[in-house]
């Protein structure tokens, strides 16, 4: 952080205690009280500047000096009014030394205004002041030391900063002194953080961005969800840092005014702000725009543009660098990190939300006016703090909804607030939901009700057999804050989570959760599929780990459940036994499946991806079921309960890796995928997999890269939600082109021997958990023995291929490779590869 930056920071924060007034006047009153001291103490009063004058606040006859000297403390700003017989008064000279000593030990700012005399007769006492200490030394011959007191502080004064009244109009000095207190970032922050906790920190970090110091134009980002404190922040260094500037403007709500009025009126209050135009109106917008940049660039100006959510917004507000006078400062306040990225600003300041101790502190100002609550309210305290996340604006608005009542009434809206969110808050909170494409207000609400702090490796292939477009859905919530990713998991706040979930739950009466689109909790799950009310507005079910011991539902529950594309149990114990599932079901996930195959009515046509771990599946449908007509030609992977790799797997070797080598003439001529699976033991009881199981594919001793959402990754990974306590297999099938384009051409290459070594390896991490692992390269013969098998495969009800008796559910991979064999992208696919080495 700058010098300038932290010496800002420490006197804002050294002045941030309560003054009665803002400003104290002292004057000789036979001088100046009834021309320019009545002047300026109507200009300040006119301005909102809360102002002391000794006719206005004390009593005649009454002895003023312990008054006087106690508003003399209790204002932040004192203006000496120097005129010719300012120094015979006593009263004025004790005014005087206590101001100067409020200078010193209370920061109290001291603007001092020559009226008609010689700033150097009054720092040497020459002229009328040097008669005047005369006449007190003549006077006071026994007390020197207080004579030598008031000649100090005349002294010291004269050597401030300082107007002079002579030769200028006196309204010109008036308004600049106006000017000058309503600019002090002393005389706006306290009120501005009157009640705000966790300020200092977040102002230090933006202050650093801001480089004041710099002479250059800086475009400052502060980005974060609705109630995060963002604008309250910006206040707050606007108050601090605009008198170091030729002029300000602060644009508030401009999402909001550019909605309801549009953005002339916003470009109107900026150019009066910067005193470019005043009283005037701007023909039309674009007339605005050619204001802006055409005048902006020649002041030094600090411009706050808050809550922005259209890149055109900030452009015709002047946001842009060439635009701006040297030393211009700008911060922008928005809920959208692309438009901060796509503006090219200097940098980003992320909002966070209050650490445990600060949110304590706050709920306890607006709840009970003071820093502790009482004891009586201490453990329901803390519950409304876990309750608001460290959110703000949550903790503004329970606060002041609690404030000055009992207990009872606490307990009861602790209890109302697990049912019927507080709407203030969701309000806020749902303005960036309402800004989303459809396709990604699905996907966070599917996080909301499913997948909050869920792995992003687990996540996003469920959102795509969904057909949500994760990839871009997933960045664009992140960018407008609504959901985050750390350490690989996508992570929400607990309150824009209760968000989603209510807007879920909006969409039907309470006593109804069959008509709604996604299912969560056990309550609503059991309501339904025990009373078999489910309708075919239910999408998603899905049901977490509870240790349920056997349910009794119903086994036509889901008859009614149309439009079920999701269905994830994962509690094993339930042993419930469904007679039908929905065959628009593109995503299944069963753990602990009780039954030996999945019901006979159950045409899985649309089924994309499929788990069923610690299932008693023996055969998962009759027959040979076609490719699903979504699958989209990538890679494909499933797991399924078992021990032993099927001998079609030519290639097989125990423990965690596996490596074989391959002539180079099939490689070249009919080589089209690669088939994978990995035999797991069991789990020790409540042990979960460390992490992601990953493994590497390695060409000629070469680690091959994989293309992962359009990214790079040097391992594949499967996610780590698969707890087996069975045995179970792996089995994966990728195609060249889920190999990164750079190292793609290696698998076309061989060594001088004509052969090429291909091996996979699972990671350290979970290797210990491996029993055996098997690989084959598929080649266009094998997908042809299995076409002429086919047709004896449907009439005969048997599985087409010998080796695969061992594992009926190889058979979606198998149909996998059939549907490639036949796709005109994997022939263009080969064609050019052959076409490059050569062949």
């Amino acid at each position: 952080m700058s010098t300038q930056g932290a010496s800002l920071l420490s006197s804002s924060s050294s002045s941030s205690r309560r003054w009665i007034n803002d400003v104290f006047l002292s004057f000789r009153g036979e001088d100046t009280r009834n021309n320019f001291t009545d002047h300026l103490y109507t200009a300040l009063q006119r301005s909102g500047i809360s102002t002391f004058r000794d006719n206005e606040k004390l009593e005649r006859g009454k002895s003023i000096a312990p008054e006087l000297l106690k508003a003399i403390e209790e204002s932040r700003f004192a203006i000496v009014i120097l005129s010719r017989n300012y120094a015979s008064s006593t009263w004025c000279l004790d005014e005087l030394a206590k101001i100067i000593q409020c200078m010193k030990e209370n920061e109290m700012t001291v603007l001092p205004i020559f009226y008609k005399v010689d700033p150097s007769d009054v720092r040497n006492q020459k002229g009328t002041f040097s008669q005047a200490f005369a006449k007190h030394e003549k006077r006071l011959k026994g007390n020197t030391k207080k004579v030598q007191t008031w000649r100090a502080a005349l002294s010291e004064v004269a050597n401030l900063s300082e107007w002079h009244s002579q030769d200028r109009l006196e309204s010109e000095v008036i308004d600049n002194i106006v000017k000058v207190i309503i600019n002090k970032q002393s005389y706006t922050f306290s009120v501005a953080t009157e009640g705000l906790v966790g300020t200092s920190s977040k102002i230090e970090k933006l202050m650093s961005h801001l480089a004041l110091e710099s002479n250059g134009v800086r475009i400052i980002g502060i980005r974060g969800t609705g109630g995060m404190g963002k604008t309250t922040l910006a206040r707050v260094v606007y108050s601090m840092i605009s008198n170091q500037f030729e002029a300000c403007s602060f644009v508030a709500n401009v999402r909001e005014v550019c909605e309801k009025y549009g953005i002339l009126q916003l470009q109107q209050k900026l150019l009066n702000d910067l005193s470019i135009l005043r009283d005037m109106n701007v023909k039309d917008v674009d007339n605005a725009v050619y204001m802006i940049k055409n005048r902006l660039r020649h002041k030094k100006i600090l411009l706050i543009i808050d809550d922005v959510n259209e890149l055109d917004q900030m452009n015709k507000l002047g946001v842009k660098h060439d635009w701006l006078g040297p030393g211009s400062r700008v911060i922008i306040t928005t809920r959208d990190a692309k438009l901060l990225t796509t503006q090219k600003v200097d940098g980003i300041y992320e909002a966070k939300v209050l650490s445990k101790g600060e949110a304590f502190h706050l709920f306890n100002l607006k709840a009970f006016d003071k820093e502790h609550p009482p004891k009586d309210y201490l453990k329901l305290s803390l519950a409304f703090v876990r309750y608001a996340g460290g959110l703000p604006l949550a903790i503004e608005v329970l606060g002041s909804i609690l404030n000055r009542r009992s207990t009872f009434e606490w307990k009861s809206v602790l209890d109302r607030l697990r049912e019927f969110p507080e709407r203030k808050i969701l309000n806020v909170l749902q303005i960036s939901f309402d800004g989303l494409h459809e396709t990604e207000q699905e996907i966070f609400l599917n996080i909301a009700c499913f997948f909050n702090h869920k792995n992003e490796e687990t996540v996003i292939p469920i959102l795509d057999c969904l057909e949500l477009y994760p990839k871009i859905g997933l960045s664009t919530l992140i960018e407008k804050s609504l959901i985050k990713l750390e350490n690989n998991q996508l992570w929400m706040h607990d309150l824009l989570q209760e968000m989603g979930r209510d807007k879920v739950r909006r969409e039907c009466p309470k006593d109804q959760p069959g008509k709604r689109s996604k299912l969560w909790s056990y309550k609503d799950i059991d309501n339904v599929l025990t009373n078999n009310t489910g309708t075919e507005a239910i999408q998603g079910i899905a049901l977490p780990f509870l240790g349920t011991k056997g349910a009794h539902w119903n086994p036509e529950s889901f008859s009614k459940m149309n439009r079920l594309k999701l269905l994830i149990i994962e509690d094993p114990y339930l042993m419930y036994e469904p007679k039908n599932l929905p065959n628009g079901l593109r995503y299944l996930n069963w753990c602990g499946y009780p039954s030996k195959s999945l019901p006979t009515s159950f045409q899985p046509d649309e089924l994309i991806e499929l788990h069923m771990c610690f299932s008693n599946i023996e055969q998962l449908w009759t027959g040979a079921k076609g490719l699903s007509p979504y699958y989209n030609g990538e890679s494909y992977d499933v797991v399924f309960p078992g021990s032993e790799i099927p001998e079609w797997f030519s290639h097989q070797c125990m423990g965690n890796e596996v490596n074989i080598m391959e002539p180079f003439s099939h490689l070249c001529n009919d080589w089209i995928g690669i088939a994978i699976c990995v035999a797991f033991c069991s789990l020790p009881c409540h042990q979960n997999l460390n992490g992601p199981v990953q493994f590497r594919l390695r060409v000629n001793g070469k680690d091959m890269s994989f293309v992962d959402r359009n990214e790079r990754s040097r391992a594949y990974s499967i996610s780590d939600d698969m707890v087996a306590l069975s045995d179970h297999i792996w089995l994966l099938y990728f195609l060249p082109q889920d190999i990164w384009e750079e190292d793609r051409k290696s698998l076309w290459e061989c060594d001088a021997n004509g052969f090429r070594e291909i091996g996979i390896q699972i990671d350290n991490t979970n290797s210990g958990l491996v029993k055996k692992c098997g690989l084959r390269v598929v080649y266009k013969k094998d997908i042809e023995d299995l076409n002429g098998n086919v047709v004896q495969s449907s009439n005969n009800n048997i599985i087409p291929y010998e080796g695969l008796k061992e594992s009926l559910n190889l058979w979606p991979m198998v149909n996998i490779m059939r549907s490639q064999v036949d796709t005109k992208e994997c022939g263009e696919e080969l064609s050019s590869w052959q076409e490059l080495n050569g062949n």
